[in-house]
């Protein structure tokens, strides 16, 4: 059996951690292209500072693929042995199916822990880097928060949308003044084209904006479109925005995304004397618990279905893990939908896939091993 085991799960970890590097990296290539992609374009910023990006990106993409990896992993090694009849061979000496998958059980055990303590502890400790590192190349070039055809709302008062954008040269301008509070539209102008300069030792951002005009909403009830108002024109005009209460580096740690276990936990229980609804706060360390777990769910569920199927093919392996995930995070997705509202029980919905698919999962082992192939 030692010499089995030890065969088993050599196959086991080879496969999944080199699936893990693989979905880690294609994962890596879309959302480090898109979230570095515009910083490096507007900043000289050295080499070693995207590496750096990259790699403080790489814990997040982990929290799927982890499980994901051990999914296809796990299909292809068993989808192979059961294909040259290795299983059956096995099975045939008398070892049966529980004990033959027992050491990869408890090997899925043991990547639960890790995926854990990467979801809990490193991925949000690396994005909380990582925004801190845009937070700080923003600050050196609030330029950069203006991107072209994407409407921007981080500069406080103000949304800003331009069609263009050629370094800090802008085109089509659209500017909104917002209520702070109600982000409510109290006036608007437009421009044909604008320049910006940021002059960091007073923190404030210059657009100078040329043949501008503006129009005016009612104080009174600014949501009133049938009493808006001509405001100014001029031909070029100047608009300063404040940046020290955008550039605060401590609203960084407000998100529930960038807060480790303990500190979602810690804010759990101190706003336990107040009325405040923390569901998405204990939504959030659900779904971190739930993608743990999710690890040895995938791999319980994977075992029978390869041995079903019986096939070599990594495209087939691949096709059968992406059908899963597909409908695993699906209803996870789902179940963070509704994490504002506690009466919908989100905390509780996001464990209904591993429910579901480790009862599938021993469903199908009970059938393969009271019917082998």
């Amino acid at each position: 059996m030692r010499i089995i085991y030890r065969y088993l799960l050599g196959e086991i970890v080879s496969a999944s951690f080199a699936a893990i590097a693989v979905l880690t990296s294609l994962i890596m290539f879309g959302d480090a292209f898109k979230r570095i992609a515009q910083v490096v374009a507007d900043n000289d910023i050295p080499f070693w500072m995207v590496l750096k990006m990259i790699v403080l990106l790489s814990p997040q993409a982990m929290t799927i693929t982890i499980p994901w990896g051990l999914l296809v992993g796990t299909l292809l090694v068993f989808g192979r042995m059961s294909h040259n009849r290795e299983i059956l061979i096995i099975r045939s000496a008398g070892i049966g199916l529980v004990p033959l998958i027992a050491p990869v059980v408890l090997f899925s055990l043991f990547m639960c822990a890790v995926s854990f303590y990467n979801n809990a502890i490193i991925a949000p400790k690396c994005m909380a880097k990582f925004k801190e590192m845009i937070f700080e190349i923003g600050r050196s070039n609030p330029t950069l928060l203006i991107k072209a055809q994407e409407p921007v709302d981080k500069f406080s008062g103000y949304t800003i949308y331009v069609d263009e954008k050629v370094g800090n040269t802008i085109k089509g301008v659209y500017i909104w003044k917002t209520n702070p509070a109600t982000k409510i539209p109290l006036s608007s102008i437009r421009a044909e084209r604008g320049d910006l300069n940021a002059d960091l030792q007073n923190m404030k951002l210059t657009i100078t904006l040329f043949n501008a005009y503006e129009q005016v909403r009612a104080a009174a009830d600014p949501a009133d479109l049938s009493r808006i108002n001509s405001g100014l024109r001029a031909g070029q005009l100047p608009l300063n925005i404040e940046l020290n209460k955008d550039f605060d580096i401590n609203r960084i740690g407000i998100s529930i995304g960038v807060m480790t276990a303990e500190q979602i936990v810690n804010h759990i229980f101190a706003s336990g004397e107040r009325k405040f609804n923390f569901t998405p706060l204990f939504t959030e360390l659900q779904k971190r618990v739930s993608f743990s777990v999710a690890c040895f769910t995938f791999m319980f569920l994977a075992i029978p279905l390869a041995i079903t199927t019986g096939r070599t093919e990594t495209s087939i392996g691949f096709v059968i893990s992406v059908a899963i995930m597909v409908l695993y995070y699906l209803m996870i997705i789902y179940a963070m939908s509704l994490k504002e509202k506690p009466n919908a029980y989100p905390d509780l919905i996001i464990w209904i896939p591993n429910i579901l698919f480790q009862s599938l999962g021993f469903w199908l082992i009970w059938r393969s091993n009271k019917h082998p192939a």
